[in-house]
Formats: structure tokens, sequence, C-alpha cells
């Protein structure tokens, strides 16, 4: 299993149930001889079996992860560390285009998609003015212009998937705000992706990489 995800159920889940266990008031109990002779058998087995590798695919490891969530009533959003792996930049390079997707699961829910807050670029180059803006529950789009220039600004619910070109052009994970961020580019076009946990974000536009980079690290809350 992953080291971040076994750390991040160990803080996240296991810490925080066996704090919960060492709250509750320990009552008197007696066993049975015979159910203390199984167990002392039990204990002598396991040790004669030595240790199992056991190998988890991503799946099965978030399904194991949803369960217990389920079960406990929390969630990923409720749990740092938990939230911290499932969500990201995740990119699946094809060559000639790149899939990005910010949740390993997708059956997970998308916490985003239940108060969304509108979040804007606080740099924008000034010759652009904005040509239009489209809002909904779980999106929020910026588009400008500059003669034939333009920039596209989106903000979206986590579960957005897009499709991105990378065929002859220059791609690279940069720094936004202490996030990882994927950045395609050539000479006359960049296009940018990240996710500050909650929300999803991209710019496109044919701008140079430093402009749409410190437009990207420009990007802040309405509220």
């Amino acid at each position: 299993m992953n080291d971040k995800l076994r750390r991040a159920i160990k803080t996240g889940i296991i810490d925080e149930d066996y704090k919960d266990y060492l709250a509750v008031e320990k009552i008197p109990h007696d066993f049975s001889e015979k159910y203390e002779q199984r167990i002392g058998e039990l204990i002598k087995t396991n040790r004669k079996s030595g240790h199992r590798h056991i190998k988890i695919t991503l799946r099965f490891a978030a399904a194991i992860i949803a369960t217990v969530l389920a079960v406990g009533s929390v969630t990923v959003a409720a749990v740092p560390p938990l939230r911290e792996w499932f969500v990201g930049v995740f990119v699946q390079d094809n060559n000639r285009n790149a899939e990005i997707t910010h949740i390993k699961d997708n059956s997970l829910d998308d916490f985003s998609i239940y108060n969304f807050v509108k979040y804007v670029p606080t740099f924008v180059p000034s010759e652009f003015e904005i040509k239009s803006v489209v809002t909904t529950d779980t999106r929020h789009e910026i588009h400008y212009i500059s003669g034939d220039k333009y920039i596209n600004y989106s903000q979206s619910s986590l579960t957005v998937s897009n499709q991105v070109d990378t065929e002859n052009m220059k791609t690279e994970w940069v720094d936004i705000n202490g996030k990882k961020a994927f950045i395609s580019y050539d000479s006359e076009y960049t296009i940018i992706a990240w996710t500050d946990g909650t929300y999803a974000f991209e710019i496109d536009g044919n701008l140079c990489k430093d402009d749409i980079i410190r437009m990207a690290n420009s990007v802040k809350s309405t509220n």
C-alpha cells in the first residue's frame, strides 16, 4: 500500500478511533477458559506463519477507505490527510494529449458542489478586458480578450475531467500557491490546470507561460 495512503489512514482514522477507544469507560469482563485457550492457539499459529505481503490496487484501496468512512460516519473532507491523498492533479499522458482529473476515485463525493464559493484571478495583463462571465452552481468562467488574443479562466467542481493537447508542446509541473500544477505550452499557447483541494482550476490562452503562471498564482476567493 502507498506509504502516503498508509500514513493518511493511520493519522485520519486509526489514531482518531484509538483516542475514542481510550475515552470509553472500561467495563469489567471475564472470558471462558475455552476462549482463552483458543486465543492462545491462534497467537501461536500467527507467529509460525510469518508476515504476509498483500498487494492492494489503487481502486481496491479506495474502496476500503470509502467503506471505513461510511461505517465511521466520517468523510474524506473531514480527514485532511485522506483528502490530500484522494485529491490532486492526476495526468494520464497519451503522447498527443493528456487527460487531467482531480479525484482518484470518482465514486467519492465531491464536497465542493455543496457550497460553491467563487474564485477569480486578481492579476490579468492590463491590455485584456472581460468579454463574458458564466456562473453556475458548480462552475465559474471568465473569458478575456485583447484584439485577437484571449484568455479563458475556469473554476469547477473536482469531478471535471479535461483533455489537454500535448502534441509538439512542452509539459512540466509547476508550483501554484503550494500546490502542484500541470502546464502545457509552446511559443503561442499555454494551458495550466491545478486544484487547491476543493476546486479544480484551469487557465488557457495565447499568452506566455510566465504570465499564465502569474495569473494562476493570483487566484483568490471573492468572499
